[in-house]
């Protein structure tokens, strides 16, 4: 996933118009049926991933994606928890399989899907109520 997001806003800065275009329709293949985005594409669809994908989308400006961005947005609400923050299972990212790493690094993860979810929807909140 990384390399979508980064690949998409790099062709954007510094490519043609059809590697802008070929990277936007990677991203957008790898989304997931519930409108949202995983690491990995089949992997479930989590606020961390979500909130960079949105992000990259109002960043690079490839086509309208009014219809998109409101499916990630209603992935990224379904995913909020009572306390604001957004869950994001580090299982999803990484091959640890010791409980205390795992632990740890979901509570860091939470945090990032967080504020990557934050970040996203800032970047994409009017571009998507059209």
């Amino acid at each position: 996933m990384w390399l979508f997001l980064l690949k998409a806003k790099f062709e954007r800065q510094v490519g043609s118009a059809d590697e802008v275009s070929r990277a936007h329709q990677e991203l957008l293949d790898a989304r997931n049926d519930d409108g949202g985005w995983g690491w990995e594409k089949d992997v479930p669809s989590d606020s961390f991933t979500n909130g960079m994908a949105i992000y990259v989308l109002a960043k690079v400006q490839a086509t309208d994606d009014s219809t998109v961005l409101q499916d990630a947005r209603r992935s990224l609400l379904a995913s909020q928890q009572s306390d604001g923050s957004r869950l994001t299972s580090s299982k999803n990212t990484t091959k640890s399989t010791e409980p205390e790493h795992q632990s740890a690094r979901d509570e860091i993860y939470r945090y990032w899907g967080t504020a990557w979810v934050v970040i996203g929807l800032m970047e994409t909140l009017d571009k998507s109520d059209n």
